[in-house]
């Protein structure tokens, strides 16, 4: 398996390094290109989901806020992970 895993990554590296240095994006349809960009969504799904519920809980204790001091402390929180959100979206 590590093997196979092995070959599918350096096929799928040698047909990005191709199409990059083509001056074109990355569009390769092979199995093994398939394979990796599947790999990468599933690696942001999991950087992402702790950062919506994050947010969401943060949304939720703003709706409870019960001055303007913490409101103000929330909204710093809030805005800070969806600055964090929106680098791990960028990659």
């Amino acid at each position: 398996m590590a093997t196979e895993m092995s070959q599918i990554r350096a096929t799928a590296n040698a047909h990005l390094r191709s199409d990059v240095e083509g001056g074109q994006e990355w569009t390769c349809a092979c199995e093994a290109c398939r394979e990796v960009r599947s790999l990468v969504g599933i690696e942001k799904v999991f950087q992402v989901r702790p950062l919506v519920r994050d947010i969401r809980e943060v949304e939720e204790q703003m709706g409870n806020a019960k001055n303007r001091f913490e409101m103000q402390g929330l909204m710093n929180q809030y805005l800070t992970l969806y600055d964090q959100l929106a680098d791990v979206m960028a990659k």
